[in-house]
C-alpha cells in the first residue's frame, strides 16, 4: 500500500525506533518490504565502521526520498521470500539490518535475531 504525502512526512519525522516499529507492523500487515539493489540486481550491502548491513523500508517512496543513493534501484521482497532466502543470506554474510533510514541518516540497526523475534511477535498477532 502506497503511503500518502502526509503519512510520509509523519513517519519520516519519527525517531528511528518508532520507524522500526512502524516497519515491523507494515511488513507483517502487507507481507512486503523494500530494499535496494544495484544495476545488476544484487542486494546492496553497506559498510560503516566495519559493520555490514542491508537496508529495509516499508515502501519505495521512502527510498526515493534519498537523493544520495545514486544509481541504486528499489526492490520489493515478499515476506515468504524474505523468510526463505534473505534470512539465510543475512546470516551467512553476518549482516546487520538497517531499518528505515531517512535522507542519508541511519535507521534503527538490529541483528537478524532481534529482527526475527520482533517480526514473529508481530506476526503471531495475526494467527
Amino acid at each position: 500500500m502506497k503511503p500518502n504525502k502526509k503519512q510520509i512526512e509523519s513517519v519520516s519525522a519519527l525517531p528511528p525506533i518508532e520507524r522500526y516499529k512502524h516497519f515491523i507492523k507494515r511488513f507483517a500487515d502487507f507481507e512486503e518490504c523494500w530494499s535496494i539493489v544495484d544495476e545488476d540486481g544484487e542486494l546492496v550491502i553497506l559498510e560503516v565502521d566495519d559493520y555490514k548491513f542491508i537496508s529495509l523500508w516499508s515502501s519505495k517512496e521512502y527510498i526515493e526520498m534519498d537523493e544520495n543513493l545514486g544509481t541504486i534501484i528499489p526492490n520489493n521482497y515478499t515476506l515468504e521470500y524474505f523468510q526463505q532466502t534473505l534470512f539465510d543470506f543475512i546470516e551467512k554474510n553476518n549482516l546487520l539490518i538497517n531499518v528505515f533510514s531517512i535522507k542519508g541518516k541511519t535507521g534503527f540497526i538490529v541483528s537478524l535475531g532481534e529482527f526475527v523475534r520482533d517480526l514473529n511477535e508481530e506476526l503471531s498477532q495475526y494467527d
